[in-house]
């Protein structure tokens, strides 16, 4: 159900009407997917084989709303082709070659009614009643994802005496094109249910037209070569290395739309800057892996085996989107005292505040300032295995995971640091009562918060 309101009445007698009623209805979220996969196979030859796959999935979703013609559409689709060489060069040589195409797109979109527009030329927009349950929405607009990514490798197979050899070469490229106008269309905010009714609003937060564009084109290449040697060194004991370098470019955007606040202490607008990191955070992801496997008694019935590996995670750039979508050239202010539609902005500019201000962001600036790294992750596992009856087998192991450097959320805006420390962490020594008592200097930024690396 929701509350639609009204104009009030004069009325001379209680009880009067409120000028709001309840509207109840059925929504209905109807949803279809379709998905479909072609293969092909074909031998050149007994030693050579081609293979072929086509991955096509669609999908839509119907999200409705009370009010009947904001309902959102949510679609989906993606395309897939893989193509793969198999080469049996020799009894002791293999090579696969691998070439993939992956393309997902999203999108939400909600039929445009201009009567609920709080923007010209923007979707929908949305209200609310300090203290009430009272609230409007005209709709989130258009949002989509488009992805382009290709993947090329080449893994090469070799037998020699105790060894087996794997070497092997990834390369990607990702086209990751994302629209997410957070506040895009507007929000209005009522102090009261009578105010409402008056059309006087407290406060409107939304985007100045000038710094409404939130479309962001993240562009990378990664390159991972690595090696592996499986080597047999008795009957009993095989031991397994293995290194992987993974390296991708830091993260671009195609038309140059990043920008950022490159000092917390002395920056006093935003600034254009060439990636999404200072410094490329992936230049040291040396990956090793090692693993073992042991007959301690040489019956064939108790065998050891263990292995530990890291695994890097390339930044990914829709978990950045969040961060530089949301700064210039698109930014979302607040008004107070607005005037109504079409401008809220006739009692200021709605321009930029004269600090940079967010509350979301990501930490940008020279080693030894903001420390930047990968987020990894190591695995190990260690298991015993032994036969204790002709069809029985006991086994206990141990697997663990831990994970370093993941992505925080952090509050930037806290007492001036004394002193920087070795690794690039800042150092506030400041005694708990000053802390706490909150006299300390502070940071000359307002409300910034950042995920941290």
């Amino acid at each position: 159900g929701a509350l639609l309101a009204g104009p009030a009445s004069s009325c001379a007698a209680p009880p009067c009407p409120s000028g709001a009623a309840f509207y109840t209805v059925n929504l209905q979220q109807p949803a279809s997917e379709n998905y479909g996969v072609g293969k092909l196979d074909y031998n050149f030859s007994s030693s050579d084989s081609l293979m072929l796959t086509y991955i096509l999935d669609r999908a839509s979703l119907v999200q409705p709303n009370y009010i009947p013609t904001q309902g959102a559409l949510n679609n989906q689709m993606t395309n897939q082709v893989t193509i793969e060489e198999k080469k049996i060069i020799s009894p002791t040589m293999i090579n696969t070659a691998h070439f993939s195409y992956f393309r997902p797109q999203v999108t939400t979109t909600v039929a445009e009614t201009p009567a609920l527009n709080i923007l010209p030329g923007h979707f929908g927009g949305g209200w609310g009643v300090t203290g009430s349950n009272w609230s409007g929405d005209g709709g989130p607009g258009i949002i989509y994802s488009f992805i382009n990514s290709w993947t090329g490798a080449d893994q090469f197979f070799w037998t020699k005496g105790k060894h087996a050899i794997q070497i092997g070469l990834d390369i990607t490229r990702r086209q990751e094109n994302i629209n997410w106008p957070l506040g895009f269309q507007g929000s209005y905010t009522f102090p009261t249910e009578l105010a409402f009714f008056q059309a006087t609003s407290s406060n409107y937060s939304g985007p100045e037209p000038a710094f409404t564009d939130a479309m962001r084109g993240f562009r990378r290449t990664g390159v991972a070569p690595y090696f592996t040697d499986t080597y047999q060194i008795t009957r009993r004991l095989t031991l397994t290395l293995g290194i992987r370098y993974d390296f991708m470019s830091n993260i671009s955007e195609v038309h140059n739309k990043f920008t950022n606040i490159t000092n917390l202490l002395t920056s006093t607008t935003f600034s254009a800057v060439p990636h999404a990191y200072y410094t490329n955070p992936t230049t040291t992801n040396i990956a090793p892996r090692v693993g073992f496997a042991w007959s301690p008694f040489g019956d064939r019935k108790t065998s050891v085996r263990g292995g530990f590996g890291m695994f890097y995670d390339s930044p990914i750039p829709s978990q950045l989107s969040l961060a530089y979508s949301t700064n210039p050239p698109y930014f979302s202010v607040n008004q107070s005292n607005p005037c109504l539609p079409p401008n809220p902005f006739c009692g200021g500019s709605g321009a930029l505040p004269a600090r940079p201000s967010l509350s979301q962001g990501l930490l940008y600036g020279a080693p030894g300032e903001y420390p930047n790294h990968n987020p990894y992750l190591m695995q190990f596992n260690l298991n015993i295995q032994r036969q204790v009856f002709a069809n029985t087998v006991f086994s206990i192991g141990y697997v663990g995971t831990q994970a370093r450097h993941l992505y925080i959320k952090d509050d930037e805006n806290t007492c001036v640091p004394t002193s920087i420390a070795a690794n690039g962490y800042y150092v506030r020594g400041y005694t708990s009562a000053v802390a706490l008592a909150g006299t300390c200097p502070m940071t000359d930024n307002n409300n910034f918060a950042a995920l941290y690396i």
